[in-house]
């Protein structure tokens, strides 16, 4: 308990500083009654501190559920006519605006494990992550989605594995992050039911928006939802609305090979690493993310940034996942680096098991 509240006097006295508090030789004032999103990284930041995980995006494969299809509750958050269209046997149809009551008080009572189940595994990756941080640990996703299950449903994989058409404009050059800032404001009902009733609330409100995993369903700028096409960000002058997140290694972010057709092409102007399993933490970078900007961010496969999206949603930041990731970025360049063979969209990630 100790720690905790001296964890969540570092937080608040840290925000309080960054903002400019002191800028007039002004002290903060303290309060215990502070901000939503400082009160939920703090409870997340001590309970786990799970986004920061190597376990992050939860994934599990065809491969295992078609080997012990008694062992899983499947959930498909397809809408119905997808679902009608073709679904892995005795999986349930349920839309994203029911699965917190459905997992909360029937799945997680009678199933040891539970698997979402979207188009592409970007939007099940999305609502397993929310669900994670509402306390639901015996939830995953379906890697790659249906693309994985039956070559029927794996065009949108398919067709989106591509070089940008502005790819020889990418860079290795480094980009700089924001100057450490405070974290967005959410205000929570003064008669809430205390921190986890107030995530409860926040992640019930967060999937009445689906995350679209679709890129045809997704022709503008969709301002509010969690996901977004490269098309959308493709040149300078609307990447200057973003904040642009290479989230992965050093090795996503910039190409030293010699030898490489795409070397020194690492990435979009502008974008900036953020490391995944580590950078979304008040101790390391989660305070640069800006809270008057979209931030995009995009992973390999764009399975990660659909999870990490769900968490800086959670507080507040206005953040999107890139849909299909780096896969839709420079597809060719994760093809002939070595770095990239287990994470990476492929015929042989199809398995072509039979369906309903």
């Amino acid at each position: 308990m100790f720690k905790r509240i001296i964890k969540y006097l570092v937080i608040v006295f840290s925000a309080a500083i960054i903002t400019g508090c002191l800028k007039d030789n002004v002290l903060p004032s303290f309060s215990f009654q502070s901000e939503g999103a400082v009160d939920m990284v703090v409870y997340f930041e001590t309970h786990g501190d799970i986004i920061n995980s190597i376990d992050v995006p939860w994934l599990v494969d065809a491969k295992t559920i078609h080997e012990n299809p008694s062992g899983y509750l499947l959930i498909d958050t397809r809408n119905e006519d997808e679902f009608s269209k073709g679904h892995i046997p005795n999986a349930k149809n349920l839309r994203a605006k029911d699965l917190l009551n459905f997992v909360k008080n029937v799945g997680q009572q009678k199933y040891s494990k539970i698997v979402l189940i979207s188009a592409t595994g970007q939007a099940s990756a999305y609502y397993t992550s929310l669900l994670r941080f509402a306390g639901i640990n015996n939830v995953y996703s379906l890697n790659y989605g249906m693309a994985s299950w039956n070559s029927k449903f794996a065009n949108l994989w398919l067709s989106s594995c591509i070089d940008a058409p502005n790819i020889r404009v990418f860079t290795n050059d480094l980009g700089k992050r924001n100057s450490p800032g405070r974290l967005p404001s959410i205000t929570f009902a003064k008669d809430s039911a205390g921190i986890k009733g107030n995530i409860e609330s926040r992640i019930s409100e967060l999937l009445l928006k689906e995350f679209p995993d679709d890129t045809s369903s997704i022709s503008t700028d969709q301002s509010d939802g969690p996901s977004i096409v490269y098309y959308n960000i493709y040149s300078e002058e609307q990447a200057k609305s973003y904040y642009l997140v290479c989230y992965g290694s050093d090795e996503l972010y910039v190409e030293t090979n010699m030898f490489s057709p795409y070397k020194g092409l690492g990435h979009p102007k502008g974008a900036v690493l953020y490391p995944s399993g580590s950078s979304l933490s008040t101790y390391s970078y989660l305070n640069t993310l800006p809270t008057d900007k979209k931030i995009v961010l995009y992973s390999t496969d764009g399975q990660a940034s659909a999870a990490a999206v769900a968490y800086l949603r959670i507080l507040g930041y206005d953040a999107k996942s890139l849909l299909f990731g780096a896969h839709a970025l420079f597809y060719g360049r994760l093809k002939t680096s070595g770095a990239f063979e287990d994470h990476i969209f492929k015929s042989s990630s199809i398995m072509e098991y039979d369906f309903e």
